[in-house]
C-alpha cells in the first residue's frame, strides 16, 4: 500500500510521490503537495507559463538597465561599451 499525506494548502490526501522531497522533513517530503507548492510560487515570482525565473530576472535587469540610461539590443553601440564609455567620462577609467 503507497503511503499518503494531506497537504497543507489543499487538504486533500495525497501519495507520498505527489510531494517534493525535503530531507529535513519528518516523512521525507514537504508538506504541501506539488501541485499547491507551484501555485503558491507561481504569485511568489509572478509567474507567466513558458518563463522561467531567470527570464523574469532577465527583465527585470532590463528594466533597470534602461531606467539607468543605457540603450539594449543595439549590435552597433553594445552596453558593455556604453559602460565603459561611463565609467571612462566619469572615473577617468577602470584603473
Amino acid at each position: 500500500m503507497e503511503e499518503t499525506k494531506i497537504c497543507k494548502d489543499c487538504k486533500e490526501k495525497k501519495p507520498l510521490t505527489e510531494f517534493y522531497k525535503c530531507s529535513s522533513c519528518k516523512q521525507g517530503v514537504g508538506g504541501v503537495c506539488s501541485q499547491c507548492y507551484i501555485i503558491k510560487y507561481r504569485k511568489k515570482y509572478d509567474y507567466v507559463p513558458g518563463r522561467t525565473r531567470a527570464d523574469s530576472d532577465k527583465v527585470e535587469a532590463e528594466k533597470l538597465l534602461v531606467r539607468m540610461g543605457y540603450e539594449l539590443n543595439n549590435d552597433d553601440n553594445p552596453i558593455h561599451l556604453q559602460f565603459l564609455r561611463r565609467i571612462q567620462s566619469k572615473y577617468g577609467g577602470l584603473d
